[in-house]
């Protein structure tokens, strides 16, 4: 095990004290995580609450795709098609 060190008991087991920067980096990565838990769940929450089937394309909302929305792309059109 490792050497000697500062140790903290809970309950009778016997932790090692971490230092500053551990819970500061664990409150960041946690917030980090978070957060993309709930970009996440904004952009497919639907699909987690059981509302659409993740094969059902959306028809709404800043990602939803429309056929004929002047954007250029897709099925054959102009020369050699969509790359």
């Amino acid at each position: 095990m490792g050497g000697a060190g500062e140790y903290v008991t809970h309950g009778g087991l016997k932790l090692a004290r971490t230092g500053g920067w551990h819970m500061r980096a664990a409150t960041l990565m946690g917030a980090g995580t978070t957060t993309w838990i709930l970009w996440r769940f904004s952009q497919d929450g639907d699909v987690f609450l059981g509302l659409r089937k993740p094969w059902e394309h959306r028809t709404w909302g800043p990602t939803a795709h429309h056929h004929g929305d002047g954007h250029g792309h897709g099925h054959g059109e102009g020369k050699g098609g969509h790359h």
